[in-house]
């Protein structure tokens, strides 16, 4: 904006002094304008042009300092990315790729407070926001399974959150058994250096996609969707899958459990599709 004002000023003055260049050309042999008349036009112009010159310049400089800042700080956020991202995930909440810095920041702002109630339902807004286009999303992608995610789409509609999610926990193996070449599941794990996390981990850690190296750092650590029931006390979180599906827990059925399990589901069709899209 401050680059468009400036321009406009210089091209303000060159018109002024084509204007008055033409009069004084046009009526040159009749011209009864006083010398002294020209010389003013001509200095006023000149004048107005240098002085928009000198905004175009002031602005530029201006605009080159805010610039450089903006950079410094997206940087810094994008270095920070992979700590904000793990830090969520220990709510049991994962972003897709279609999130922005303004939310990042706003979470880990509370992530910092502890609150998991405005995490809660930052992350449930933003998710009921979205829940149209990720299973849009999810049925292209994923085209063998188009039939299971318009079911599990219509239960979460129906508010069946027990059945969704169950069936989410089966497709989160199923898309990761698509994407491995291996053939390994995402809650097929392996422990290294204390660390439990997802054998399918490996494969996403060698990609050379930015994004993906910045997403990826919540399945690279412990976190309590995959870990042993014994664990879950670690973290303000206690969604588990294990516990889930081998029916030992029964009072997980709520909207906010769903939505987490379908931000994970995203998450990781997100890595998967930008890895395949690169290779």
């Amino acid at each position: 904006m401050l680059y468009f004002c400036a321009a406009k000023g210089v091209i303000s003055s060159i018109i002024f002094m084509e204007k008055s260049l033409k009069n004084i050309f046009e009526n040159f042999d009749n011209l009864s304008m006083p010398f002294l008349n020209i010389q003013k036009e001509f200095s006023d112009a000149i004048k107005q042009q240098n002085e928009a010159i000198k905004r175009v310049f002031r602005a530029y400089e201006n605009s080159s300092k805010i610039l450089q800042e903006f950079f410094k700080r997206a940087q810094d956020h994008i270095n920070k990315l992979p700590e904000y991202l793990y830090s969520l995930s220990l709510y049991g909440w994962y972003l897709d790729f279609n999130s922005d810095f303004d939310l990042t920041s706003t979470l880990i702002k509370y992530v910092n407070e502890q609150n998991s109630e405005k995490i809660n339902e930052i992350l449930i807004d933003y998710y009921k926001s979205q829940f149209t286009y990720i299973f849009k999303k999810l049925e292209e992608r994923h085209v063998n399974r188009k039939e299971i995610f318009k079911q599990i789409k219509f239960a979460y509609d129906n508010q069946h959150y027990y059945l969704a999610i169950n069936s989410i926990l089966t497709q989160i193996d199923g898309i990761t058994y698509d994407f491995s070449k291996e053939r390994l599941y995402f809650f097929s794990n392996e422990k290294k250096k204390g660390i439990t996390k997802p054998k399918i981990s490996n494969d996403i850690s060698i990609s050379n996609d930015m994004l993906v190296k910045a997403f990826c750092s919540p399945i690279q650590n412990k976190t309590p969707i995959i870990s042993k029931i014994s664990e879950l006390n670690q973290f303000p979180s206690n969604l588990n899958r294990h516990e889930i599906l081998h029916g030992m827990k029964v009072d997980y059925g709520s909207e906010e459990n769903c939505l987490k399990c379908i931000s994970l589901i995203t998450y990781l069709s997100d890595i998967y599709n930008t890895i395949n899209e690169k290779n």
